[in-house]
């Protein structure tokens, strides 16, 4: 997904609720820090999710229209954030994390729920989302 996104030339902002001496090392580890434009991490908000705070941190760093913005998220709180910024929300659930069966209506209103980004991408490329 993210070498994808990169070769699109479309920005990438992690904006996680995880703190950064947590979410940092993981990074380092599969050496993936490259490809975000931006790093947002819990210790650099006031409120974490499902508070918007992260979400328009974001809007704020990229200074695009938050229509014009893309959210990848995996849990219901982490969509429920989305929205309260305003931003349409792709869900790509971490069901073998989470151990549970994906409820669409956990989620709310969104563009689609799929099982991994390719099959999201496979609709985008067919639909020009």
């Amino acid at each position: 997904m993210l070498e994808f996104l990169n070769k699109q030339l479309i920005p990438i902002v992690l904006a996680t609720s995880t703190y950064s001496d947590r979410a940092q090392p993981i990074l380092d580890f599969f050496e993936i820090n490259h490809f975000f434009q931006y790093k947002l991490f819990g210790d650099s908000v006031s409120k974490l999710k499902p508070y918007p705070d992260v979400y328009m941190r974001a809007i704020d760093l990229l200074g695009k229209d938050k229509k014009k913005i893309i959210t990848f998220e995996d849990s219901p709180i982490g969509v429920l954030a989305a929205q309260k910024a305003g931003i349409p929300v792709v869900v790509i659930p971490d069901v073998e994390l989470s151990g549970k069966s994906v409820i669409p209506e956990e989620y709310g209103e969104v563009i689609g729920i799929y099982q991994t980004f390719n099959d999201f991408l496979s609709l985008y490329s067919k639909e020009g989302l």
